[in-house]
């Protein structure tokens, strides 16, 4: 979004608690972009990830960005005559929210610099003061599915997606599908996701071992972590189901798989035990014969989006994809039963035009969820309130 909004000529700075070992400050985007890594002082004694010391963090920001941002980013711009948003996400940035509102208010400032809070997921959401949330911000969500969440706790909400950016998004002339399965049998599946119970894990090691039953030939390749880095426990629970597994601890070993070709290598597990990089993503999403985004719940589901960026086939869970439309350009399960992957896949695969198709669909669907068209359809309108309403080839917020 941030670097959506430099690419349009909006004056765009991004605060995140950031690498204590980069510059605290950068810019990028012709100097559009101003990047501030906040925290790394406290960062410095949390090294294992953003999440490491997560509440002294949290509470630090809300104390100490409220006043310098005021000052020293909005105050100057205000004075110029120009409108500054400020937008925050996720529960973290609840409390900041407010405090950002409410020192604007004080600086008497609080008609030229307007305050939005995103909910992205629902983690944390008993801790937030939502009257005073919604007092102090206008809140978005990021699906129609999260706005429904937010209405059952009395918090109205207007929805603003995620997007990809444009250099994610695959020549539409290159999507054509893996010919391997049609080939050689072997069906290619990836799903990428934290190993928790809501992600769906163990609904598709199930599939996986009756497809293998059945006499079919699945290969799940599957990359399982989290903030702590931990991969659960999908060898034990693949063994269990009769499925044979292969670990990978470099990158390097995917050549060895043959992906684009017979696949003939592949266990019926390989569970990737590195972090995979954008471009690896992007590659197991267009060779992998069905990319399985299945959790239980996604507030949005942004893997499902890349994915059909790439070109690839996706099987969703039908809670927050509003991108997701079954049999146009996606699988949209409508249960946890295993039996549905199953029997879904063997419905697409029986066909090699219809696989095909909703690659194609999947892929003009994701090109409207390009941030820059986002960005003018959902921020930009004159109607949104607040918006910022200057011509871009002109001082903007």
């Amino acid at each position: 979004m941030s670097e959506g909004l430099a690419e349009l000529g909006y004056e765009t700075h991004l605060f995140y608690v950031g690498d204590p070992d980069a510059p605290a400050s950068e810019c990028r985007c012709r100097g559009r972009l101003h990047l501030h890594r906040w925290c790394q002082w406290l960062s410095k004694h949390h090294r294992a990830g953003v999440y490491d010391g997560e509440e002294a963090k949290r509470a630090d920001l809300c104390r100490s960005l409220p006043p310098y941002l005021v000052a020293e980013v909005v105050g100057p711009r205000v004075r110029s005559g120009r409108t500054v948003v400020v937008i925050c996400e996720e529960w973290q940035t609840a409390e900041l929210a407010c405090n950002v509102a409410e020192e604007l208010q004080r600086a008497g400032w609080g008609d030229r610099a307007v305050v939005w809070w995103n909910a992205n997921n629902t983690y944390g959401f008993d801790s937030i003061d939502w009257p005073r949330l919604s007092r102090a911000t206008t809140v978005l969500a990021v699906s129609r599915w999260m706005r429904q969440v937010l209405r059952s706790r009395g918090v109205d909400a207007r929805v603003v997606p995620n997007g990809v950016p444009r250099r994610l998004l695959v020549d539409l002339r290159s999507v054509t599908g893996p010919s391997r399965r049609r080939r050689t049998g072997r069906e290619v599946y990836f799903k990428m996701a934290r190993w928790s119970a809501e992600k769906g894990w163990l609904q598709v090691l199930d599939a996986v071992a009756v497809m293998k039953q059945r006499g079919r030939r699945p290969a799940l390749i599957a990359r399982c972590g989290g903030p702590d880095s931990t991969t659960g426990t999908i060898g034990p629970e693949a063994s269990a189901r009769g499925l044979t597994v292969r670990e990978l601890d470099r990158p390097a070993q995917i050549a060895e798989l043959g992906l684009t070709n017979d696949a003939g290598s592949l266990a019926d597990v390989t569970h990737l035990r590195f972090a995979v990089s954008e471009a690896l993503a992007r590659q197991l999403y267009a060779t992998a014969d069905a990319v399985l985004a299945n959790a239980a719940y996604e507030p949005f589901g942004l893997v499902g989006l890349e994915a059909m960026a790439a070109g690839g086939l996706v099987f969703t869970s039908g809670t927050g994809e509003d991108y997701a439309v079954d049999r146009h350009n996606a699988a949209v399960l409508e249960t946890l039963d295993p039996m549905e992957i199953v029997e879904r896949s063997a419905e697409i695969f029986a066909s090699p035009d219809r696989g095909l198709g909703l690659r194609t669909s999947a892929l003009e669907t994701a090109t409207c969820y390009e941030w820059l068209n986002l960005l003018r359809a959902h921020l930009l309108r004159p109607e949104v309130p607040n918006a910022p309403k200057r011509p871009l080839n002109q001082s903007s917020p």
